[in-house]
């Protein structure tokens, strides 16, 4: 996890990036589809090998999962 601060309009807006790799999530899961689940590209999936909340260049709250899964904003 990382937490800083961004310059938005004159003021120093508090911005944090929380990242967890996916194998970490599913060590107790087939191997296999580990590496698989690490190479979704899909509009109904979580894409890449990370699972991420927040950035550290923009102020915002959204992931990187669908929208099914919850609201992203």
């Amino acid at each position: 996890m990382k937490a800083g601060f961004i310059k938005k309009s004159d003021l120093n807006v508090p911005v944090f990036e929380a990242k967890l790799e996916k194998a970490k999530l599913l060590t107790d899961q087939d191997q296999g589809l580990v590496a698989k689940e690490k190479k979704v590209v899909s509009v109904d999936g979580i894409n890449g090998e990370y699972i991420l909340l927040g950035s550290m260049e923009e102020v915002s709250l959204s992931g990187n999962w669908p929208k099914k899964y919850g609201n992203n904003e």
